[in-house]
């Protein structure tokens, strides 16, 4: 009897304790291991939100780069249409080697005023070539594909007078132009630069 009973004991206390074992096994090292698995997970995903943050804010800022990289060469490209400061000579040497480029004679330029605006100064230019009609027409087309900003208000064109001759193209004509330069700047002066007039300036 007395063995009867310890054996039942025993086999009673053995599952009890394995499952003793078995809940503290689970507190003592599972539990917080799967808390930690718990934040691992969780901070996985909240850095997964940061990273797709970051790429959007990485496209963003290539976007913006990309723009002010556009602006900065439209900038660029208006700060020569409309310089700063008048820049008579350079705008005289661009108008001279259109004139010679087109086989024409720049016979006289002056841009010996800028006129104040709003927002900007006006440069009156007035100019004469003479040489082939072809030459002059497309020299006309040219003032506006100068990187200095010109607009024509006035052309007058005559046609050769006796003994006026143009080798290999017939006799030479003679063009009166009245154009405007620009610059950004905005006081008003008596003289734009020093090249008011030129034939054939050099340099530049």
């Amino acid at each position: 009897m007395k063995l009867t009973a310890l054996l039942r004991r025993k086999l009673f206390w053995t599952p009890v304790a394995g499952v003793v074992l078995v809940a503290a096994w689970w507190f003592a090292w599972m539990s917080p291991e799967s808390a930690k698995l718990s934040s691992a997970r969780q901070q996985q995903t909240s850095d997964q939100a940061t990273l797709v943050s970051l790429q959007a804010r990485v496209l963003q800022l290539r976007a913006v780069a990309k723009k002010e990289h556009q602006a900065r060469q439209l900038i660029r490209t208006f700060d020569l249409a409309v310089p700063p400061q008048p820049d008579a000579p350079t705008l005289v040497v661009q108008i001279y080697r259109l004139a010679t480029a087109q086989g024409l004679q720049l016979d006289s330029i002056t841009d010996n005023a800028v006129n104040g605006a709003s927002g900007y100064s006006t440069i009156p230019l007035n100019l004469t070539v003479s040489g082939g009609r072809p030459g002059i027409t497309r020299f006309v087309n040219g003032l506006y594909d100068l990187r200095r900003l010109v607009t024509v208000q006035q052309l007058q064109v005559t046609g050769p007078s006796n003994g006026d001759v143009v080798s290999g193209r017939g006799g030479a004509y003679h063009a009166t132009i009245a154009a405007t330069a620009y610059t950004s700047s905005l006081g008003a002066s008596s003289t734009a630069g020093t090249a008011s007039t030129a034939s054939a300036p050099a340099g530049g």
